[in-house]
């Protein structure tokens, strides 16, 4: 996919309009926002005095949306401004990133250089249906024996990790 086609891409994914809420409260990794009225799912920042942070919101409790930070709360206060990012969170893949190190928003930690060619794919996609799908025969080694021994696991197999 070429570079244009993936900011075409990026630019769908976008909320056309950008939704805001305050912070109400914050309770371990969770951050309760006042008429925060997204999705679940949704990609969100919270803007602090520590910088900009992301979190998914994840729930819903009255007026107030759940939002799990997917780092620290350190600097996070009540009042601070929470804003939509994406409501359909993606994460760009492509093959420069066989071999590479990244965090969970797909920011590289190795030190490495910058990943290129890289095409949009959901967070969560629609599930192959289970008729389609090529049927699992060859196994697929961790390395861990005591993994291999006890539940085998098979080369195409849904993992939960």
């Amino acid at each position: 996919m070429t570079l244009l086609a993936s900011s075409i891409n990026r630019v769908r994914r976008m909320d056309p309009i950008r939704v805001e809420g305050r912070i109400g409260a914050v309770q371990g990794l969770t951050v309760l926002v006042d008429d925060f009225p997204v999705v679940v799912g949704a990609l969100v920042a919270v803007c602090s005095a520590g910088g900009e942070r992301y979190g998914e919101v994840i729930g819903f409790d009255g007026r107030r949306a759940i939002v799990m930070m997917l780092g620290q709360t350190n600097g996070v206060r009540p009042g601070d401004r929470v804003e939509s990012v994406e409501t359909q969170p993606t994460v760009d893949v492509g093959d420069s990133m066989l071999g590479r190190v990244v965090d969970g928003l797909c920011q590289t930690i190795d030190g490495g250089p910058a990943l290129y060619d890289l095409h949009p794919q959901p967070h969560y996609p629609d599930p192959i249906g289970a008729r389609t799908r090529a049927r699992v025969v060859d196994p697929l080694p961790t390395g861990v024996r005591a993994i291999d021994l006890m539940t085998t696991l098979g080369r195409g197999q849904r993992l939960g990790i």
